[in-house]
């Protein structure tokens, strides 16, 4: 596929990808493990949205599981991002949670700023697999009532 197709691809409002698409442009095995992982842990749903944010135009994975939000893939031409949202309820619990996990991860909660008591975690991921395990342990906070 060519730069301007997989973009084209990837922020063509009138053209709903499949997820193979997708999984074709970001081309790494950490997408489709963590896409896969995701759907099973939480035995949610995904759904393509296309967004007209500056952060992430485009098309994007939203995970759900009933109606409350997990997380939100954004794909990239050989990468994508995961964005987690850590708001007032779980707060405390992803601060205490902080100290063992990656200190990436921790360094990218301390350097997000916190707006409306929510962060809004943005993870550049490629094959960073050492990561997955602390993902979804963020990812598990979104449960919390």
């Amino acid at each position: 596929m060519h730069t301007t197709q997989t973009e084209s691809i990837l922020t063509d409002p009138v053209h709903l990808p499949q997820i193979e698409e997708i999984a074709q442009i970001v081309s790494r095995p950490l997408f489709n493990a963590l896409y896969s992982q995701i759907l099973a842990r939480y035995n949610g749903k995904a759904e393509l949205s296309f967004s007209k944010c500056s952060m992430g135009y485009g098309w994007n994975i939203k995970f759900k599981k009933g109606s409350k939000s997990l997380c939100t893939i954004y794909p990239h031409a050989g990468s994508f991002s995961l964005m987690i949202v850590i708001g007032r309820k779980q707060k405390e619990a992803a601060q205490s949670l902080l100290p063992s996990l990656h200190p990436v991860l921790g360094r990218i909660y301390d350097q997000t700023s916190c707006s409306n008591d929510q962060r809004w975690l943005w993870i550049d991921l490629e094959d960073q697999d050492e990561l997955t395990d602390d993902l979804m342990k963020l990812i598990d906070l979104r449960l919390m009532k």
